[in-house]
């Protein structure tokens, strides 16, 4: 499996939604978070593989695999988490609105 990402560089994440029932995340033009902090992409373009033989997963690894794979993309953007998760672990698609170009 490999998941490309091209032209990304400037590229911010955001509109990942609630974090759990009572907290939403910090959003990166909420006014007191700092254009440095923005999830940022600082690379032109990230590259993620893994060896996977997928008839061999069951459910509970296919979710292990997209947890990760969520969380390398959050790391290119300088995230140490993956917020597409909440607490519970359970992913709502709806939550992640999209990609901006900052600069």
């Amino acid at each position: 499996m490999t998941i490309a990402l091209v032209n990304i560089e400037n590229i911010t994440l955001h509109g990942f939604g609630k974090k759990d029932d009572k907290t939403n995340w910090v959003q990166p033009y909420d006014f007191f978070y700092g254009i440095d902090r923005m999830p940022t992409c600082k690379q032109k373009n990230v590259k993620i593989e893994r060896s996977l033989i997928a008839s061999e997963f069951n459910d509970e690894q296919i979710k292990k695999i997209v947890k990760d794979v969520s969380k390398r993309v959050s790391n290119a953007f300088g995230e140490s988490i993956s917020k597409c998760f909440d607490d519970s672990g359970a992913f709502d698609k709806n939550q992640l609105r999209g990609f901006r170009n900052v600069r």
